[in-house]
């Protein structure tokens, strides 16, 4: 269903206006020839009918003061959906949203429907507590965005009932934008929609994301070898660059970022603390625990359910592990090497987990042990200059094929100037001729969208801290340092 343009919006401020959110869409009117107005509407309804939830446990703000009233203070929620599986622009986001179908009450439209899908909205039961504040904030992580980002979404729909499919555009991932007032705003936005650029992370047009990038080359080599490792220098765009090949292919993708903390039960499975009973019957016999699935095996469930499906079995599911080396990938993988192995894909790879004595529902598709669906692909980015590179050991680097995005191709990935392209060239000239290597150029993301003619801000507020730190502790540091300066500015 194609919503308002600003209703469900971050990061913008007008001039003329406020610019606030109504976090809502109508979908009907008091006049019955007119009915349900929108396309999609109806599968978003019978979505929410199928996901439905006590409205009593719901809670939103409700009319221009914006009182929080619960669904046993007004009757005007009419609906309340928890959605537990949910996928913003093709990337699983691991939190529920929830929406609401109300009533509006005015003298305009009395009758008329109206789904909300306020930020501010929380359910919240005995078993369970959700805040789409903090689903936001898990979007924000999934693309890469800061909290002053700004982008929108334009359209929500539903697949098989139970999925919720929104669809977003990034205006800005870093910070926010001003417009004179709403309807300059509405024009810019309704002009990014149909022709977003790789930069925009993607945009769902029904079938998958739009960007202006060939990735066959990279879409054969992952088919062919299941895994596979985009490597580079800073700045090439390695993390858009897997999204971007993940869209291409139509897959379902699920993106995840690894870190020293990482481990074996956020990747695979392990055991949780439950807490105690509502009523505290529990208490006193201390921290009980349960097995729960990892990102990673939650992702191989629905991939296996979704080839056994007729209507799916062609759909590809990329899980994309961004920072791959920067976790201690023999403890966040296990016996997984042997899973993921290419040869293995599909039930000859089936191997037992750490905790599979401890799966006892008997529908688990994965109880007789774990394998890796063959519709499932790995792709992994990796800095090539990172400290942690050589932590790597031959077995994970057997198992995947490699491939650098070099700084040249990102200029032409993200469409630099020829300007910009001349200015890049002579900053990585200048690296090349400080005793250091091409993995320690600098690539186009440093340079995508400045404006000249004065490099001296990209280089205060930019390069210069990455190019101290590549000779830290080096005697003819300072010396470099002002030689790649003065390549740029002069």
């Amino acid at each position: 269903m194609i919503i308002d343009l600003g209703s469900f919006a971050f990061g913008s401020s007008l001039q003329n206006g406020t610019g606030t959110p109504s976090w809502g869409t109508a979908v009907g009117q008091s006049r019955p020839e007119y009915k349900i107005t929108r396309e999609g509407a109806d599968r978003l309804i019978m979505g929410m009918v199928y996901c439905s939830v006590p409205t009593k446990y719901v809670k939103m703000p409700v009319g221009k003061g914006g009182k929080v009233l619960s669904g046993t203070e007004t009757d005007a929620f009419k609906l309340a959906a928890v959605f537990h599986k949910v996928y913003v622009n093709n990337v699983k986001i691991d939190y529920p949203f929830v929406l609401i179908l109300d009533k509006e009450e005015s003298e305009s439209h009395p009758g008329r429907l109206s789904i909300r899908y306020s930020d501010k909205i929380i359910y919240q039961d005995g078993e369970g507590f959700y805040g789409n504040a903090t689903f936001i904030k898990k979007v924000h992580e999934a693309f890469g965005m800061n909290e002053e980002a700004c982008w929108f979404a334009y359209d929500i729909d539903v697949k098989k009932q139970d999925t919720l499919l929104i669809s977003i555009a990034v205006v800005n991932p870093n910070e926010k934008e001003t417009y004179l007032n709403s309807e300059v705003r509405k024009k810019k936005w309704q002009q990014i929609i149909p022709d977003l650029d790789i930069e925009q992370l993607g945009v769902q047009t029904g079938t998958g994301a739009v960007y202006n990038l060939d990735c066959s080359e990279y879409i054969n080599l992952l088919k062919n070898k299941h895994n596979l490792v985009l490597t580079g220098a800073p700045g090439t765009g390695k993390t858009w660059l897997s999204k971007a090949i993940a869209s291409k292919m139509g897959a379902v993708t699920q993106f995840v970022q690894f870190h020293p903390s990482y481990d074996y039960t956020d990747f695979v499975e392990g055991l949780r603390p439950t807490p105690p009973d509502e009523d505290g019957s529990n208490a006193s016999t201390g921290v009980s625990f349960e097995r729960l699935d990892g990102i990673f095996k939650k992702f191989c469930k629905e991939a296996l359910l979704s080839l056994r499906d007729e209507e799916t079995k062609n759909t590809p599911y990329v899980f994309i592990i961004d920072e791959i080396n920067r976790g201690e990938l023999s403890k966040i993988f296990g016996e997984l090497f042997f899973a993921i192995d290419p040869g293995y894909r599909g039930t000859i790879g089936r191997i037992s987990t750490q905790y599979q004595t401890l799966i006892t529902d008997p529908g688990d598709v994965f109880k007789n042990g774990f394998y890796v669906p063959s519709n499932v692909y790995i792709l992994g980015t990796m800095n090539d200059i990172d400290r942690s590179v050589e932590s790597m050991d031959f077995a994970i680097r057997r198992r995947f094929a490699w491939r650098e995005v070099t700084a040249e191709q990102s200029a032409d990935n993200m469409k630099l100037s020829p300007e910009l392209k001349a200015k890049m060239k002579k900053v990585n000239d200048a690296i090349l001729d400080c005793e250091l290597t091409s993995a320690y150029h600098i690539g186009a993301a440093y340079f995508k969208g400045f404006e000249g003619p004065d490099y001296e801000p990209l280089w205060e507020n930019h390069i210069k801290g990455l190019v101290e730190e590549y000779f830290r502790g080096n005697p003819d540091g300072p010396n470099y340092v002002e030689k790649i300066h003065k390549a740029l500015v002069e």
